[in-house]
Protein backbone atom coordinates (compact mmCIF):
# COMPACT_ATOMS: atom_id res chain seq x y z
CA UNK A 1 0.00 0.00 0.00
CA UNK A 2 1.34 3.71 -1.06
CA UNK A 3 0.70 6.46 1.47
CA UNK A 4 1.45 10.37 0.37
CA UNK A 5 2.54 12.56 2.81
CA UNK A 6 2.11 16.44 2.73
CA UNK A 7 4.29 18.76 3.87
CA UNK A 8 4.28 22.77 4.03
CA UNK A 9 7.38 23.93 2.83
CA UNK A 10 9.27 28.10 3.62
CA UNK A 11 10.98 29.09 0.99
CA UNK A 12 14.10 31.16 2.22
CA UNK A 13 14.44 33.75 -0.30
CA UNK A 14 10.89 34.64 0.14
CA UNK A 15 9.73 33.91 3.33
CA UNK A 16 6.53 32.07 1.81
CA UNK A 17 5.08 29.16 2.83
CA UNK A 18 3.96 26.27 0.51
CA UNK A 19 3.12 22.88 -0.01
CA UNK A 20 4.16 19.72 -1.50
CA UNK A 21 3.38 15.91 -1.26
CA UNK A 22 5.61 13.13 -1.72
CA UNK A 23 5.18 9.33 -1.51
CA UNK A 24 8.75 9.24 0.29
CA UNK A 25 8.06 11.32 3.29
CA UNK A 26 11.23 10.19 4.77
CA UNK A 27 13.63 11.16 2.69
CA UNK A 28 12.11 14.26 2.26
CA UNK A 29 12.46 14.91 6.30
CA UNK A 30 16.05 14.41 5.60
CA UNK A 31 16.41 16.24 3.12
CA UNK A 32 14.66 19.04 4.83
CA UNK A 33 16.81 18.72 7.98
CA UNK A 34 20.35 18.80 6.40
CA UNK A 35 19.58 22.01 4.95
CA UNK A 36 20.72 25.55 7.07
CA UNK A 37 19.24 25.60 10.18
CA UNK A 38 17.43 29.16 10.03
CA UNK A 39 14.89 31.26 8.12
CA UNK A 40 13.93 34.94 7.85
CA UNK A 41 11.26 35.82 10.33
CA UNK A 42 9.51 34.48 13.16
CA UNK A 43 6.48 32.30 11.36
CA UNK A 44 8.94 30.79 8.66
CA UNK A 45 11.49 29.46 11.34
CA UNK A 46 8.25 28.65 13.80
CA UNK A 47 6.64 26.38 10.89
CA UNK A 48 10.43 25.61 10.38
CA UNK A 49 10.74 23.75 13.66
CA UNK A 50 7.84 21.93 13.83
CA UNK A 51 8.39 19.90 10.04
CA UNK A 52 11.67 19.60 10.90
CA UNK A 53 11.41 18.59 14.38
CA UNK A 54 14.32 20.96 15.26
CA UNK A 55 15.65 24.15 16.49
CA UNK A 56 15.92 27.07 13.52
CA UNK A 57 17.48 30.70 14.07
CA UNK A 58 15.07 33.58 13.38
CA UNK A 59 17.32 35.75 11.30
CA UNK A 60 15.47 38.85 11.98
CA UNK A 61 15.90 38.30 15.70
CA UNK A 62 19.99 38.03 15.30
CA UNK A 63 21.61 41.05 17.30
CA UNK A 64 25.86 41.37 17.87
CA UNK A 65 25.11 39.71 21.11
CA UNK A 66 22.51 36.94 20.70
CA UNK A 67 20.68 34.70 18.93
CA UNK A 68 16.99 33.57 19.37
CA UNK A 69 15.72 29.89 17.98
CA UNK A 70 12.22 28.48 17.31
CA UNK A 71 11.53 25.07 18.78
CA UNK A 72 9.76 22.49 17.26
CA UNK A 73 7.70 23.14 20.74
CA UNK A 74 6.31 26.24 19.31
CA UNK A 75 8.66 28.67 21.79
CA UNK A 76 10.87 30.35 21.36
CA UNK A 77 14.77 30.66 22.66
CA UNK A 78 17.35 33.14 23.10
CA UNK A 79 20.40 32.49 23.94
CA UNK A 80 22.33 35.72 25.08
CA UNK A 81 26.61 36.62 25.13
CA UNK A 82 28.56 38.49 27.03
CA UNK A 83 30.16 40.58 24.19
CA UNK A 84 29.40 40.54 20.72
CA UNK A 85 29.85 37.45 18.79
CA UNK A 86 28.98 38.86 15.79
CA UNK A 87 29.00 42.58 13.79
CA UNK A 88 27.08 43.96 11.14
CA UNK A 89 29.42 44.80 7.94
CA UNK A 90 27.73 46.39 5.02
CA UNK A 91 24.55 45.58 5.89
CA UNK A 92 25.25 41.47 6.53
CA UNK A 93 25.67 39.95 9.30
CA UNK A 94 29.56 38.55 10.09
CA UNK A 95 30.68 36.15 12.67
CA UNK A 96 33.58 38.10 14.59
CA UNK A 97 37.19 37.55 13.26
CA UNK A 98 40.27 38.97 14.85
CA UNK A 99 42.95 38.05 12.16
CA UNK A 100 44.79 40.48 10.70
CA UNK A 101 45.86 41.34 7.06
CA UNK A 102 47.60 44.17 6.00
CA UNK A 103 44.84 46.67 4.60
CA UNK A 104 47.06 49.33 3.20
CA UNK A 105 48.64 51.36 5.76
CA UNK A 106 47.77 49.13 9.02
CA UNK A 107 46.68 45.89 9.99
CA UNK A 108 43.20 45.17 10.73
CA UNK A 109 41.18 42.56 11.68
CA UNK A 110 38.74 40.58 9.31
CA UNK A 111 35.62 41.64 11.83
CA UNK A 112 35.67 43.20 14.87
CA UNK A 113 33.14 45.21 16.99
CA UNK A 114 35.07 47.97 16.50
CA UNK A 115 37.64 49.77 14.78
CA UNK A 116 40.99 48.26 15.29
CA UNK A 117 44.27 49.43 13.57
CA UNK A 118 47.91 48.04 14.27
CA UNK A 119 51.24 49.06 12.65
CA UNK A 120 52.57 47.43 10.20
CA UNK A 121 56.18 49.08 10.62
CA UNK A 122 57.80 52.42 10.12
CA UNK A 123 56.08 54.38 12.06
CA UNK A 124 55.43 55.01 15.55
CA UNK A 125 51.55 54.56 16.37
CA UNK A 126 51.07 51.21 17.69
CA UNK A 127 47.68 50.42 17.71
CA UNK A 128 44.00 52.47 17.75
CA UNK A 129 40.66 51.75 18.77
CA UNK A 130 37.22 53.60 17.77
CA UNK A 131 34.37 52.96 18.10
CA UNK A 132 31.43 55.82 17.58
CA UNK A 133 32.79 58.77 19.01
CA UNK A 134 35.24 57.31 21.54
CA UNK A 135 38.81 56.69 20.35
CA UNK A 136 42.33 54.85 22.27
CA UNK A 137 45.55 54.89 20.68
CA UNK A 138 49.13 53.31 21.84
CA UNK A 139 52.15 54.51 20.49
CA UNK A 140 55.76 53.84 20.43
CA UNK A 141 59.18 55.93 20.86
CA UNK A 142 61.14 54.85 18.05
CA UNK A 143 59.95 53.45 14.16
CA UNK A 144 58.29 49.82 14.80
CA UNK A 145 60.11 47.01 12.34
CA UNK A 146 57.62 45.05 10.40
CA UNK A 147 55.78 42.57 12.68
CA UNK A 148 55.40 39.25 11.79
CA UNK A 149 51.38 38.72 11.93
CA UNK A 150 50.00 34.88 13.21
CA UNK A 151 46.36 35.09 13.08
CA UNK A 152 45.14 38.20 15.34
CA UNK A 153 48.77 38.93 16.92
CA UNK A 154 51.35 41.33 15.65
CA UNK A 155 55.02 40.97 16.90
CA UNK A 156 57.50 43.05 16.27
CA UNK A 157 61.22 41.96 16.90
CA UNK A 158 62.66 45.04 18.72
CA UNK A 159 66.51 43.32 18.99
CA UNK A 160 67.90 42.18 22.00
CA UNK A 161 65.89 39.05 22.27
CA UNK A 162 62.75 41.83 22.69
CA UNK A 163 59.37 40.90 21.37
CA UNK A 164 56.46 43.65 21.36
CA UNK A 165 53.14 41.64 20.90
CA UNK A 166 49.91 43.52 20.07
CA UNK A 167 46.72 40.80 19.71
CA UNK A 168 43.53 42.22 18.63
CA UNK A 169 40.18 40.95 20.65
CA UNK A 170 36.49 41.34 19.85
Amino acid sequence: MLFAAEAALVSQDTGIAFATSTTDAPAQAAALASGPAEAQDEASAMLMARLQDRKIEVLSERTADSTTYALPSGELETAAYAGPIRVKQAGVWKGIDTALSDTGADLTPTAAAADIAVSDGGDTNLASVTKGKESFGLGWQDKLPTPTVKNSTASYDLGSGQTLSVTALA
